[in-house]
Formats: C-alpha cells, sequence, structure tokens
C-alpha cells in the first residue's frame, strides 16, 4: 500500500485486507485498515460492507494462543547417509559402571 499510494482501487484494498485478517482471527488488527478505508474514502462502494464488517470485527472473540509448534526433529549424525539408520548403542555390560 505504501508503494502505490495512488492505485485506483485502494479503498478496495483496505477492505480486502481487513476481510482476510478478520478471517484469519486477527479482527483486532482489521479494525483500523476498515477505519482508514471509512476515513478516507467515506463515499466509496466499500463503505457500507466496511461498517459492517467493524461490526463484525469489534465482536470478535480475542484470538486464542495456538500451541507451540513441536520441536525440530534431531539431525543425523554427520557421519551418516541420510535415511540411514542409527547404529545401535553398545549395552553396558552386568556389573560395568
Amino acid at each position: 500500500m505504501n508503494d502505490y499510494p495512488d492505485y485506483d482501487s485502494m479503498d478496495e484494498v483496505l477492505y480486502r485486507l481487513g476481510q482476510v485478517l478478520y478471517v484469519s482471527g486477527r479482527a483486532a488488527e482489521a479494525l483500523p485498515q476498515l477505519s482508514k478505508l471509512l476515513e478516507v474514502y467515506p463515499t466509496s462502494p466499500w463503505a457500507n460492507d466496511a461498517r459492517a464488517l467493524m461490526e463484525q470485527a469489534a465482536k470478535a472473540p480475542p484470538p486464542t494462543r495456538q500451541a507451540a509448534p513441536p520441536p525440530p526433529l534431531p539431525s543425523p549424525a554427520p557421519d551418516t547417509e541420510p535415511g540411514t539408520p542409527p547404529s545401535p548403542v553398545p549395552a553396558t555390560p552386568e556389573g560395568g559402571p
């Protein structure tokens, strides 16, 4: 948006950005985009849709935290080829350390 401030359909860009943020569960981030649309383009054909989406976004529950991704898998030992199973760990003899 900053790269093309004179783009003819910036009102639609702002609406679509707000829409995508809302649908993605980021309603709080959608509100400023929709508000900017209404401030800068009050007579836009997208204005009524922006108002309706703002009402929905304002009522949206806050996002829930998602579980952290699983830790990465360990890398293979440097002396093995990918796909080669690791060599077994030798058993400690009875009475050993």
